[in-house]
């Protein structure tokens, strides 16, 4: 077992399996991994949604770390099935209750952090009226991040890119704060 050492999610517990290696296990055990995100994170969750939806929730460093913070349910989405068996041992080790789903359906208030490897565009084809931030990775369909982000007419958003693991594949994040 792994704990988190720094970070907003530090003292989160980390089953030694991790199903694949992205190359970034140090980083999520340090404490830093997409640290730049870390404020936009903390922010959407002080607004008290009524739901936290992780799509694409891998092992469920976001969806643990962020379920031992807040009293409300967290949906998780994950294609992979080693990603889901890691992620609920994961939830396991922590105390904390996810919900596994098939059907993205936020509803309004909803905190929606979403990194899917390309298939943002079909959860995004109607903007949900929830806080959002989601990874796009363009290099898939050049062009349509983009289009999503023009999309969020709803939202305060912001385009966010960099990070210690910056890639140069053209990958930025959108925190989209809804209006109310």
């Amino acid at each position: 077992m792994h704990v988190v050492q720094s970070g907003m999610f530090a003292g989160t517990k980390l089953h030694d399996s991790w199903p694949w290696d992205d190359g970034n296990k140090h980083l999520k055990i340090a404490g830093t991994y997409e640290q730049h995100l870390h404020g936009y994170i903390a922010r959407l969750l002080a607004k008290q949604p009524n739901s936290i939806w992780n799509i694409g929730c891998a092992e469920g460093f976001y969806a643990v770390g962020i379920a031992r913070k807040v009293d409300v349910p967290v949906y998780v989405m994950e294609p992979a099935e080693g990603c889901r068996i890691a992620c609920q041992r994961n939830a396991e080790l922590n105390g904390v209750t996810l919900n596994f789903t098939d059907t993205f359906n936020p509803t309004p208030g909803s905190f929606v952090l979403m990194d899917c490897e390309g298939h943002e565009r079909e959860y995004l084809k109607v903007i949900p009226d929830s806080d959002l931030i989601v990874e796009l990775h363009d290099f898939h369909s050049e062009g349509w991040g983009e289009e999503i982000y023009d999309r969020m007419t709803n939202h305060d958003r912001i385009k966010v890119t960099g990070g210690d693991d910056e890639r140069p594949d053209g990958t930025f994040w959108i925190v989209a704060e809804r209006r109310t």
